[in-house]
């Protein structure tokens, strides 16, 4: 199992990217929208976890507590000679992941999610694993 940080390179939650992308007063989206942030050592310690943009782009997710999504594999990094995703978002409405999030760990919706809050919850990483392509993420506090 690989853990995925829900926290930016500074610890803390990310104020317009990550679970508070939709809080960017810049963007026109939900402010629920949401996303994981792939990170470049992340991919580099678990190269097969994550693979190249050209191989998969949407991908099955389902979650400790049974709750499934389809979410893609998007933006692209460029690592060595392969170009990897940098974001994982659910298709379609991204706002569905930030809604599914900030339900679980009692953050009202609309608001941004806090650094405290996933302490609060017990909880600052989504443990990874893939099976024959089907991502299963442990959040469970």
């Amino acid at each position: 199992m690989y853990n995925l940080s829900l926290l930016g390179r500074d610890g803390s939650v990310q104020d317009c990217h990550g679970l508070n992308w939709g809080q960017n007063p810049n963007n026109h989206t939900n402010p629920d929208d949401a996303c994981l942030v792939i990170r470049a050592p992340e991919i580099r310690a678990n190269p097969h976890l994550f693979p190249p943009v050209n191989h998969i782009k949407e991908v099955s997710v389902i979650w400790d507590d049974g709750a499934e999504m389809t979410m893609l594999l998007e933006g692209t990094q460029t690592i060595g000679d392969l170009t990897y995703p940098k974001q994982m978002s659910v298709v379609g409405d991204k706002s569905v992941l930030g809604k599914y999030i900030r339900t679980r760990i009692g953050v009202p919706l609309g608001e941004p999610i806090t650094t405290q809050d996933l302490n609060n919850y017990g909880r600052t990483f989504i443990g990874v694993t893939q099976v024959h392509g089907v991502y299963h993420f442990n959040f469970s506090s």
